[in-house]
């Protein structure tokens, strides 16, 4: 089996030109803390996207491992996705909040009631001061980014999402509904070339408003 010639290097594009194109779609608003890591770690993961996509195109691989870049493709695009879901949606008051903090939890003895064990859990919690961002699912921020139009791609890309979101949980590899639902079934090339397209339309959308250079620099997204 063919493999990469000894101290062959890959160069992905620099982590500066990310974080300046990323920061167009995703300027520093509120000035939050975590701005920084986010625009940093959104950059990491598309240059590791731009290296597993060499790696799916142009590198001969085994049968397996070729399937499990795949997979890897497909979660990573899709916590990028999520990273500037999260974002858009936090910084256009459409993200969920909370308004209360968890402090302690009370589990009490259990208590046969009626034959069954049986007990009380207790949860104290403090109002905060300011509602702060709180967690969401990947489902629940696609749905809201479609509802809410703020990005401009196409309703078959929306269904490409969910379907992704779904191929995203496969990370959990115990979790199989039959025989046949193996990553060796779920993960082809042609998946793979049908994500980068949807990311390629999430980076290329108008919130990011591309030049002709910036494309020239995306085309491995094409």
């Amino acid at each position: 089996m063919p493999r990469s010639r000894k101290g062959e290097f890959y160069r992905p594009i620099d982590l500066d030109w990310w974080r300046r194109y990323l920061k167009k779609g995703c300027p520093d608003k509120n000035h939050h803390k975590d701005h920084v890591s986010l625009i940093s770690n959104l950059g990491y993961n598309l240059q590791y996207l731009e290296y597993l996509d060499y790696q799916c195109r142009d590198v001969l691989l085994h049968y397996s491992v070729r399937k499990i870049t795949v997979k890897t493709f497909i979660v990573i695009t899709m916590s990028v996705i999520e990273g500037i879901a999260f974002y858009l949606l936090t910084v256009n008051g459409r993200g969920k909040l909370k308004d209360w903090e968890e402090i302690s939890t009370w589990v009490s003895n259990s208590k046969k009631i009626d034959g069954d064990d049986t007990r009380v859990r207790s949860i104290l919690e403090k109002k905060l001061d300011k509602p702060i961002p709180d967690e969401m699912t990947l489902d629940g921020m696609i749905k809201k980014l479609e509802k809410s139009k703020l990005v401009s791609i196409t309703t078959e890309d929306y269904q490409q999402l969910r379907k992704f979101r779904r191929l995203r949980n496969k990370i959990h590899v115990y979790d199989v509904s039959h025989k046949m639902d193996t990553d060796w079934n779920s993960f082809e090339l042609s998946v793979q070339e049908e994500c980068r397209n949807v990311l390629g339309s999430f980076l290329k959308s108008d919130i990011f408003n591309p030049t002709d250079k910036d494309l020239e620099k995306l085309v491995w997204l094409n």
